[in-house]
């Protein structure tokens, strides 16, 4: 009986503590939203004690792999699911916690419910005790593609030359959804594909066929480029499609470049696109979108790399285009440097930019950069470009061209100087003048005063001529003649100044003159010459900057034929202005247009100064009058009225003297 009631007492004390086991923990499960395949999905639960009287301690979870309820062979590992916290040492007495669940739901995984078992286990008064739920993941229908390398930002380029056909790129496709992909289009109705007269360009696409989950298919792209089509970047984006979904999209350039490489970009005689090349570049200056003006001389930095197998020697070529105008601005080319395999170079050279009125602040420039392997552009050729923007100064007049003729001569001999300036500023430039100075010659020659429209107007250019009379007594040596532009602030423009070398042979008398320059500036009143009566006048300012008066003798000598011998004059200078005229008998058959004299100031009596020459130019309108009708309408004009006079006169003295008798 005693054995009994031991028995009893034991298997009521068992069953006390399975119950209190299999109630301490509960959990109350929330599953995790639907997703689709690559997607993060959160859950949670809310864990709690259900005996009173002892904490919970220890607390932790694990979970089986997540089978598929339709698909038994599909699973999701256990090590995409998380939990956080991901343990709890101790849960309040009588308490609960809340525990968030994550999944991650692999690529590619098929359309399904998922489930697997999540085990909470913990100790409670010293005794295990855990509990379990089921946790359900529906991962949804997804029909998608990814555009490999290149997106909306990044764009695939193709290069090619107007005319040129066949050119390709290439790119990578992937199904990442969980259907069977085999109808993809490529959407090409945004791009841009002609220029403003039609020329235009024609793509055509391969075939990816059929893709399943997961798998991947290369796409070319051949594009031919119309004849004649302007230098530009056509494109634009292109849609990837199912249907008339959009499932991913990527940029497309198109660009239509001059000759750069001469078989275009080839990696070991194989055409490729540049990022293929085993030549890199890295053009480090200057930076795209950086400003160039007329006449600049561009610092170029380029780093080459040969990630080939084989050492090669690699030149460098920078152009600078103009695409609007489909013009070379400027080019340079290193010579080659020995780049080993696996190695770089860096290239730093200067590039300069011509100064040129035809650069255009609205067209659009660009640099391109050439590496390829001396010798053997045909097998190793690749380029670089970025886009440049040109500015013009606001005040900016420069000499196009300076001619000093002839470059040799002997003391005594004349030097004929010709200037072509030009207006490179964007602003209209108002009493322009050039001086052109060499003390020891003692030439110190000053032009008339003259506008300049600002570049690309019609008058933004003007020549000036200037003659000078080597002295008798210049020692024969190199000299280094000046010539300088002014404004109407008597500044000198910052790219206003050139020297040349004038070289004089054989020995001069004796020195370069008495040394003693004096300070007279000559103006010149008269831009313009009316020759309708074969004769002009000429208006000088000659302003005495000395405190004493000059005695001198002044000349005025014209360069060429267009007007006889002008007699000179002999006067005191005083100090300050003196207006000289000098009357001028044009030579006959005078053509109209621009005309030069030069103004030479000489001491006389008991002055002692260096002469001084001043050039300067005019305006000859109109022709000579040989007869009634070969001069202008308005002397014809005068002759007649003149005529009409005398017979009115005549008129009058009848009507008074012989007037009708009655």
């Amino acid at each position: 009986m005693n054995k009994k009631l031991i028995l009893l007492g034991i298997l009521l004390t068992m069953s006390l503590l399975l119950v209190n086991s299999a109630s301490a923990l509960s959990a109350a499960n929330t599953n995790p939203n639907a997703g689709n395949p690559g997607d993060t999905v959160t859950g949670s639960f809310v864990l709690t004690d259900n005996v009173a009287g002892n904490a919970v301690t220890g607390i932790s979870f694990s979970v089986a792999n997540l089978v598929g309820v339709t698909d038994s062979a599909q699973n999701i590992l256990a090590s995409a699911v998380t939990f956080n916290p991901t343990s709890i040492a101790t849960m309040n007495v009588d308490g609960n916690a809340n525990v968030a669940t994550s999944v991650v739901i692999p690529a590619n995984k098929a359309a399904q419910t998922y489930q697997g078992t999540v085990t909470v286990s913990g100790t409670e008064n010293g005794n295990a005790v855990q509990t379990t739920f089921t946790l359900s993941v529906v991962v949804n229908s997804l029909t998608a593609v990814s555009v490999q390398t290149f997106d909306n930002s990044t764009p695939l380029e193709i290069f090619g030359e107007e005319g040129q056909t066949g050119k390709t790129g290439t790119f990578t496709i992937q199904n990442t959804g969980n259907q069977a992909l085999n109808a993809l289009t490529f959407d090409t109705s945004a791009l841009d594909l002609s220029d403003s007269s039609n020329n235009a360009i024609t793509l055509s696409f391969s075939t990816p066929g059929t893709l399943n989950s997961g798998q991947s298919a290369t796409v070319t792209i051949t594009a031919n480029f119309g004849s004649s089509i302007d230098l530009d970047t056509y494109g634009g984006v292109v849609n990837v499609k199912q249907g008339s979904t959009t499932l991913d999209s990527f940029k497309l350039d198109l660009k239509i470049i001059p000759e750069i490489c001469e078989d275009g970009i080839v990696n070991e005689g194989v055409v490729t696109s540049n990022s293929n090349g085993d030549i890199q570049i890295d053009i480090r200056d200057p930076d795209s979108g950086d400003n160039f003006k007329s006449g600049d001389t561009m610092n170029v930095e380029v780093r080459v790399d040969n990630d080939g197998s084989d050492n090669m020697d690699i030149a460098v070529t920078a152009i600078l285009y103009d695409l609007d105008a489909d013009d070379e601005i400027a080019s340079f080319e290193t010579s080659s440097e020995e780049i080993n395999d696996g190695n770089d170079e860096t290239f730093e050279f200067d590039l300069e930019i011509p100064r040129s009125s035809d650069l255009d602040e609205s067209n659009r420039y660009v640099l391109y950069v050439k590496a390829f392997e001396d010798g053997n552009e045909d097998e190793n050729c690749n380029f670089e470009s970025l886009t440049l923007d040109f500015e013009r100064e606001r005040d900016d007049v420069v000499f196009d061209q300076v001619d000093v003729t002839p470059s040799v001569v002997r003391p005594g001999d004349n030097v004929n100087m010709r200037l072509d300036l030009k207006n490179e500023g964007t602003r209209d430039q108002d009493n322009v003048y050039v001086k052109v100075v060499n003390s020891e010659l003692g030439i110190n020659l000053i032009s008339n005063e003259f506008d300049l429209q600002r570049a690309g107007d019609s008058d933004d250019d003007i020549v000036r001529t200037f003659t000078a009379t080597i002295p008798t007594s210049a020692v024969a040596k190199d000299y280094l003649i000046e010539f300088t532009i002014y404004d109407e602030s008597d500044d000198a423009f910052e790219n206003g100044q050139e020297f040349v070398t004038l070289k004089v042979q054989g020995e001069g008398t004796s020195g370069t003159g008495s040394g003693n320059v004096v300070n007279v500036n000559v103006k010149s009143n008269t831009p313009t010459v009316n020759a309708v009566n074969g004769r002009a006048s000429l208006n000088f300012v000659f302003t005495n900057n000395e405190k004493a008066n000059l005695d001198a003798v002044v000349e005025v000598v014209t360069v060429g034929s267009w007007a006889k011998p002008i007699a000179p004059q002999t006067l005191n200078l005083r100090t300050g202005d003196n207006s000289l005229y000098f009357d001028v008998e044009l030579s006959d058959g005078v053509e109209q247009g621009p005309k030069s004299a030069t103004v030479i100031i000489r001491p006389s009596g008991n002055s002692d100064f260096d002469s001084q020459s001043y050039s300067f130019n005019f305006d000859v309108q109109g022709t000579e009058s040989g007869s009634l009708f070969n001069g202008s309408i308005p002397t014809l004009f005068w002759v007649i009225g003149d005529v009409v006079l005398v017979l009115l006169a005549i008129f009058i003295v009848k009507a008074l003297f012989f007037g009708k008798k009655h």
